[in-house]
């Protein structure tokens, strides 16, 4: 018999696994001992027991930077609204996944696109025949739920588009609550995301997508960081970015055959209207153009005028010279 059906049910048994744990000793002690350690932050509500390190962890190479990464985006770690997601950073298993590289979009494009999110579905959708969905709770722009259609779903809270006020637009925090499929694997939970993007010139940015998931044991904690799995998991950020920017690329390059066999962008009067803003952004950004800014016209001076205001041509050599006619002298002057 096929030993096939022992992994068809166990991962059954994950499919109900939850990344996340409950609220415990262990997720307070978590928070605790991470805020000590990495921040040299006492809350109130810790003990001396609750703030000691977590002998399993490498804070200073595996749990600190994050916690200092945090702290510098314009994260509070003393918000209560926070404390779940820095009791995850603080916990025993986190598994870290990153893409990145050069996308032939700009800043300007790509911070329309991340500010216009249900836009940028229809968009995605309309050039790569997907379907995906992004569209906002309550109109609140930083709380976003997501589904692309396929192994990915979820609920997503904007936290930061900065860096503690710079860098507007450039430094993304994301915490993310949703499930995903990866190869035989059904798993749900939380996830920090950071989307990190400068400009290269008019027509390019380097990205950086980089990802920390928190399973709920040790096996899964390994399983997620096999090579196969992570592959896998990389692959579908890379489908994703790319979809993005191929969507993105495909309409400021000119093609316009896809959003004029989508009917949503005739007929439902938003998308139209947020159509023209972001050819507007594309236009004024300069996408496209060999040189930016454009270089100033050089205005030709005005010639020099001619030395000789009514000019004959050359004497010959044997021509004699101009006699001078005087007027003679006046017989009165004797």
């Amino acid at each position: 018999m096929s030993s096939h059906w022992i992994w068809n049910v166990f991962a059954l048994v994950l499919c109900v696994q939850s990344w996340a744990w409950s609220a415990s000793t262990s997720e307070h002690r978590a928070l605790c001992s991470g805020l000590k350690r990495c921040l040299s932050i006492d809350l109130p509500s810790c003990s001396a027991e609750d703030k000691t390190p977590n002998p399993d962890l490498q804070y200073k190479d595996d749990v600190c930077p994050k916690f200092q990464d945090l702290e510098n985006r314009g994260i509070d770690p003393l918000n209560p609204g926070y404390a779940t997601m820095f009791s995850y950073l603080g916990g025993s298993y986190r598994v870290q996944y990153s893409v990145g590289g050069v996308l032939p979009v700009n800043a300007d494009m790509m911070a329309f696109l991340m500010d216009n999110m249900p836009f940028t579905a229809r968009l995605i959708n309309a050039y790569q025949e997907t379907n995906y969905s992004l569209h906002y709770v309550n109109n609140n722009k930083h709380n976003i739920m997501a589904d692309n259609g396929r192994s990915l779903k979820g609920e997503i809270l904007w936290l930061r588009s900065d860096s503690s006020g710079h860098l507007k637009g450039h430094r993304n925090t994301f915490w993310c609550n949703g499930s995903a499929k990866v190869l035989m694997w059904q798993l749900h939970g939380m996830v920090v995301v950071f989307l990190d993007y400068d400009p290269i010139d008019q027509n390019q940015i380097r990205y950086r997508l980089h990802a920390i998931v928190f399973p709920a044991n040790a096996f899964l904690n390994s399983v997620m960081n096999m090579d196969m799995f992570r592959d896998v998991v990389m692959d579908k950020m890379k489908f994703i970015v790319n979809h993005v920017e191929g969507s993105a690329r495909a309409y400021a390059q000119g093609n316009r055959k896809p959003i004029q066999n989508a009917t949503d962008f005739q007929k439902v009067p938003w998308m139209r209207e947020k159509l023209g803003q972001f050819e507007y952004v594309v236009q004024k950004s300069g996408y496209g153009q060999k040189v930016w800014p454009p270089r100033p016209k050089v205005v030709p001076p005005p010639s020099k005028p001619s030395q000789i205001w009514n000019p004959v041509g050359p004497i010959p050599k044997d021509t004699a010279a101009p006699t001078l006619l005087m007027a003679p002298k006046s017989s009165a002057s004797h």
